[in-house]
């Protein structure tokens, strides 16, 4: 067994108190995000959500974790090590053993002499393991030419399972291999290097950049694309979210009512839910070069639970994305902001005219400007944030809506000024 089982369970708590989220046995999904992304923040390392739940038993899985998730854990909590974290535990048991040890009669001269030649042998052989040993059992440094990987999208419909093909032979013996579904990096499981074959499970529409990784090393890619087509209406909900009927959340608008959620057993017993709208395909003719993208939304939350009311307006092109956070004002030091291959944090960087007051009565009114390599986006007709990019001719694929909590969209125009093209989005 390559961990202690105490030690992880004292781990385990001394994070649960770090956290302050209350007893494991109440959190929900989101609470376990959170800790994700405090444990990134701190050590660099990215654990899913998947994993943490696993490690902490809320599903099925009996293999022990893998060394780089121990690692993790042990330095979020300051420990350099998950070794150095079970060594502290087992101190004071170690230190008394050593006294044991150590109480010979000063008259055993012999004696003496021969424990010291054992520790001396030791020590010896321990230093030939480390600095030879180590050096055979080095991991390799993957070259991305002897790797492939493809994928094959095997319906219409949703969920939709995607087969990757893929050749990871060349990898060492002792190499992490993983499978990486999308741009999150937390988003890994494990695959062998001998096999071929590998299945992933895609719940939601959506345009997605599956990697092939090696010991944290990207060596292949792929493009997935999900189309739904049509509006889908999702309630987000572990281990599958909830598909709604077309009538419950589309009437001249895209509305999902606290009653439905409340229908489905969410609500109630959970304060922290969200929500989705997802179209992706089935709006032909604007690319990445000239776009124009209006939008009037709303977070309709008002249970005092979801106070930030975080909303994510997400556009999707082929070959990047631009991932638009708007939330209450007060909350912009958490909001995180994605234009194709940067990322623009709030801790970092100013992203306060992210933040508006949303109410019931009024409408947010977005819009998002690309044109000759510069983005522009306005909110409420106010300049709230600019930037340049890369340009590049990238097809229009698709929105996609999230709402912590509930909310409404109730106009979608998209606009391309040079070829003077205009699509009006009717819900």
């Amino acid at each position: 067994e390559m961990y202690n089982n105490r030690a992880l369970e004292l781990c385990k708590r001394e994070i649960e108190e770090k956290l302050k989220h209350g007893p494991s046995g109440m959190w929900t999904t989101k609470d376990f995000q959170v800790l994700s992304e405090k444990i990134h923040l701190e050590t660099e390392v990215l654990l899913s959500v998947s994993t943490l739940k696993r490690i902490w038993k809320k599903v099925n899985y009996n293999s022990v974790p893998h060394q780089t998730t121990l690692d993790a854990l042990a330095k979020f909590l300051e420990y350099n090590t998950w070794r150095d974290y079970e060594n502290s535990k087992n101190n004071r048991t170690a230190q008394v053993v050593k006294r044991k040890k150590c109480n010979i009669p000063k008259s055993n001269f012999i004696f003496k002499l021969l424990i010291l030649t054992l520790v001396l042998f030791g020590i010896a052989f321990f230093s030939f393991k480390v600095f030879y040993g180590t050096k055979q059992l080095k991991k390799t440094d993957p070259n991305p030419s002897d790797f492939k990987l493809r994928s094959d999208v095997v319906s219409e419909g949703l969920p939709n399972t995607v087969v990757f093909y893929y050749d990871a032979e060349m990898a060492g013996s002792k190499d992490l291999v993983q499978l990486q579904q999308d741009w999150d990096a937390r988003k890994r499981v494990e695959i062998s290097r001998t096999d071929t074959v590998a299945t992933s499970l895609y719940y939601k529409p959506g345009f997605f950049n599956a990697k092939l990784v090696v010991n944290d090393s990207i060596v292949k890619e792929t493009d997935v694309l999900i189309n739904s087509n049509s509006w889908v209406g999702i309630i987000d909900d572990e281990p599958t979210p909830i598909y709604l009927d077309s009538i419950d959340f589309r009437s001249g608008l895209l509305k999902i009512n606290e009653n439905t959620v409340l229908e489905h057993g969410l609500g109630n017993e959970r304060k922290r839910f969200s929500t989705g709208f997802y179209k992706v395909g089935g709006i032909k003719g604007f690319t990445s070069s000239d776009f124009d993208f209006e939008t009037d939304f709303n977070n309709l939350t008002d249970d005092g639970y979801n106070v930030c009311k975080n909303t994510r307006i997400t556009i999707l092109f082929k070959g990047g994305t631009i991932s638009i956070p708007i939330s209450e004002k007060g909350c912009s030091s958490q909001l995180s902001l994605f234009v194709f291959d940067s990322l623009f944090q709030g801790k970092s960087t100013d992203l306060s005219s992210l933040g508006v007051k949303f109410s019931l009565d009024e409408l947010q009114k977005l819009r998002l400007r690309l044109n000759n390599g510069q983005l522009e986006i306005f909110l409420n007709n106010e300049i709230a944030f600019k930037t340049s990019y890369k340009e590049r001719n990238m097809e229009f694929l698709g929105v996609v809506y999230n709402f912590e909590g509930i909310g409404s969209v109730n106009r979608l125009n998209i606009n391309n000024n040079q070829n003077q093209i205009t699509h009006v989005e009717k819900f």
